[in-house]
């Protein structure tokens, strides 16, 4: 549990304070930090930039990150429970965690009638210090001794019991110890579960989201598209009529500035011609 814990926490780090992320945000380059580090980072820069990739920030207040901030407190939950397991929980009979005297015993070896141990095939152990049978379990040193050692000084008044009775209340003591123990387990897989119910629920959100975006901007690409023809359309009708305005005017002023030409290149032949001609076409040529 720890060491997925520890990979987890590597993962809820800000990358700015290198700790765990506090009232996270989330900027356009996917890259998140706690708000007081961008705050800080951001304080005396004139671009809001990512601390991570440089990228610029388009605003200098970036919004929550609702998932991450969820995951953290989720995290921070379950390392509470963790730690409250391991200090403050039941505390381990010290003849099952191996430690005060039982200890002892352990360190100095007990030799058995053969090397496979307690429990291999019939194998009876023997006390390391009298070569007898361990038959008793002392509940003063947590160890178990042989007849004797129940009678030496140094077990002497001690509380004794048979190897059997004492194994099975130790074990009885363990099974109740093991109880808030499998209930913590159940809790975590409980949270598990809801956790990836809610990863679960954050993609389908995001497909849904995606979707609907797409669809907005298709409806609004098509929108802009047809508006775009309809307005070409208008133009080029516009142009067309403007078009055929100027192409009358046009031809109205070339048949005037032809007739124009002609009226010139009359009155000119009249004033090179002779006197009597001219004089007897003159009132015809100031008329015109």
């Amino acid at each position: 549990m720890a060491v997925r814990l520890s990979s987890l926490e590597d993962d809820l780090t800000c990358p700015v304070c290198c700790d765990v992320f506090q009232d996270p945000v989330v900027l356009r380059c996917s890259h998140s930090f706690c708000r007081k580090c961008l705050d800080t980072y951001w304080k005396d820069k004139s671009v809001k930039d990512c601390p991570s990739c440089r990228r610029r920030s388009s605003t200098d207040k970036p919004p929550a990150n609702l998932s991450l901030r969820n995951i953290v407190e989720f995290y921070q939950k379950v390392q509470s429970e963790a730690d409250g397991e391991i200090g403050g929980g039941p505390p381990a009979h010290p003849a099952a965690s191996g430690k005060g005297r039982g200890a002892k015993a352990a360190g100095r070896g007990d030799d058995t009638a053969a090397s496979g141990g307690e429990g291999g095939g019939g194998v009876i152990p023997l006390c390391s210090q009298h070569g007898e049978k361990l038959q008793f379990f002392c509940a003063n040193d947590q160890e178990p001794v042989c007849v004797v050692c129940q009678v030496s000084k140094q077990h002497r008044g001690h509380n004794l019991c048979p190897i059997d009775e004492a194994a099975s209340d130790l074990k009885e003591e363990v099974q109740i110890c093991l109880k808030p123990l499998n209930q913590k387990l159940d809790s975590f897989q409980k949270m598990k579960r809801q956790c990836l119910k809610t990863s679960e629920h954050i993609q389908s959100q995001a497909r849904q989201t995606e979707v609907q975006i797409r669809k907005t901007f298709e409806e609004l690409h098509h929108f802009l598209r047809v508006e775009e023809s309809t307005r070409i359309a208008a133009l080029f009708n516009e142009t067309e009529l403007k078009s055929v305005i100027m192409n009358e005017k046009i031809d109205h002023l070339t048949k005037k500035m032809t007739s124009l030409s002609n009226t010139i290149r009359d009155i000119e032949k009249q004033i090179e011609a002779e006197d009597i001609s001219f004089l007897k076409a003159y009132r015809q040529t100031k008329g015109r």
